[in-house]
């Protein structure tokens, strides 16, 4: 039961992963390298892999085909696999994609670009006619240096992930973030 749990994990992550839809290369070949705009960066990194739904469906159609891979996988697996070497390239994988996430949200908030300055409509309106989200990027967005200070301190959690030796460091960055 460990290896079917395993085969459909493995199947689940590299699908949440790896870009097979075709939307992630139409972004990647409409970029215009020469001028450069980080936001398209930011879309590459945060892409994942969604079946013409967005969200929670999308979740549920990638575990369906992850359902389908691993009884395949078992079906068709003639001599044991090495799963200790799978193992830990799919940790490597996932921990590289986390990283690249976490930097490029931390590049967004070192140059103030995630929570703005509130605008003026902002500003008068009820503070009870707010989600407790929205106040929360406006109170961030009021002080920008300490946004940029999240966003330094969300960059180095980053970096500190791709490193396999300083990994638990960066995680619990992040989770005390």
């Amino acid at each position: 039961y460990q290896k079917n749990i395993f085969r459909f994990f493995f199947i689940f992550f590299t699908i949440q992963i790896f870009p097979f839809d075709f939307s992630f290369f139409g972004t990647l070949f409409s970029i215009e390298w020469s001028y450069f705009i980080f936001y398209d960066l930011f879309k590459l990194v945060k892409h994942t892999t969604s079946f013409y739904t967005s969200g929670f469906t999308s979740w549920i159609i990638t575990a369906i085909i992850a359902v389908i891979g691993t009884l395949f996988w078992k079906s068709r697996e003639k001599k044991p696999l090495n799963y200790d070497k799978l193992n830990y390239w799919l940790r490597v994988i996932i921990r590289y994609k986390l990283a690249a996430g976490i930097i490029a949200y931390g590049l967004i908030k070192l140059f103030p670009l995630q929570m703005p300055y509130p605008s003026l409509s902002n500003l008068h309106t009820n503070y009870g006619d707010f989600l407790p989200w929205k106040i929360y990027f406006h109170t961030i967005g009021i002080t920008q240096g300490y946004e940029s200070f999240l966003g330094a301190v969300e960059i180095l959690a980053g970096l500190l992930i791709f490193n396999r030796r300083t990994t638990v460091f960066g995680a619990g960055i992040i989770i005390g973030f």
